[in-house]
């Protein structure tokens, strides 16, 4: 009985510390992004570069309204007349993959690591 018990709560650490050290280098993986990207209804609306600091006012479909702030290389939804304002609290995002989603409006922002052109070793 004991031993299942001290079996058990070993598999249960090691099942944690594996977890942890999946989501910090997940963490260390993420690279700045350098683009903002747009999406309404599924589809590119615009592109912005994250480096420029500038506010932008969304209208996905008619009466909807999100404000976009771009801001030291982070964007953040500053206001929206969403009803949930879950875009809103998301709060900022710089990372490449992150995103703010507004369901109401149909509208993702979505950071990207922007157009780079990649350099094979052969084409080296």
């Amino acid at each position: 009985m004991q031993t299942k018990t001290k079996n058990t709560i070993l598999i249960g650490g090691m099942v944690v510390i594996i977890s942890l050290v999946a989501i910090v280098l997940l963490q260390l993986n993420q690279k700045d992004g350098k683009e903002v990207v747009v999406y309404i209804n599924g589809e590119e609306m615009a592109r912005y570069e994250l480096a420029m600091n500038q506010s932008i006012q969304l209208e996905p479909h008619a009466l909807e309204s999100n404000s976009l702030v771009i801001q030291n290389g982070e964007c953040f939804i500053e206001s929206s007349n969403c009803n949930n304002q879950i875009c809103v609290e998301t709060g900022k995002i710089s990372k490449t993959g992150e995103r703010i989603v507004c369901l109401p409006h149909r509208l993702s922002i979505q950071i990207e690591g922007g157009k780079a052109v990649e350099v094979d070793a052969i084409a080296q």
